[in-house]
């Protein structure tokens, strides 16, 4: 074999090597599973000081204006039910971790958040403030915006479940 034909081989083995690095970086990238689809619920973040962030979680869960009075009537005389309001880091796979969480006991209508009938449905609204190093979920070097979504899950005992999900808000915190 002239020497000619050896560096032409050891060419074609290292560029066969180089696609095959590549596709298998490519397979893993492209199996990463991203946040779930939006459902309605809204996510705005504000940060009003260098400790915390200002979270607002909103939106509206379809149904009759009776169906969401009953809701809310249900969560008030029985003491049943409420929201759990989550925020998940947006990362590869499929378990987002959770980065903050309220639950919301009943109509939740103390100051920062509630539950309202009307004809749209049942709208909600959470206020809440989040420690900065909590909406601070990347700590890597080659990418330091942080994704964070919204889970919203309205559990009451005489309907069953309800669940939204915002869009995901990338930011640096």
């Amino acid at each position: 074999m002239s020497h000619t034909s050896r560096i032409r081989r050891a060419g074609a083995t290292i560029a066969a090597v180089a696609i095959a690095a590549g596709l298998a970086t490519a397979t893993s990238v492209g199996s990463a599973v991203a946040a779930p689809p939006a459902t309605g619920a809204r996510l705005m973040v504000y940060a009003p000081d260098t400790s915390n962030i200002r979270v607002t979680i909103e939106g509206v869960f379809p149904m009759s204006r009776i169906d969401a009075d009953t809701v809310i009537k249900y969560m008030n005389d029985q003491r049943a039910g409420g929201v759990t309001y989550t925020l998940r880091a947006d990362d590869p796979g499929a378990n987002d971790a959770v980065v903050f969480e309220r639950y919301v006991t009943g109509t939740g209508t103390m100051p920062g958040g509630h539950l309202l009938a009307t004809d749209e449905g049942l709208h909600y609204l959470k206020i809440m403030l989040v420690p900065r190093e909590y909406m601070d979920e990347d700590h890597n070097p080659f990418d330091d915006t942080d994704e964070i979504y919204a889970q919203v899950h309205l559990n009451y005992a005489q309907g069953g479940d309800r669940y939204a999900t915002s869009p995901v808000v990338a930011r640096n915190y």
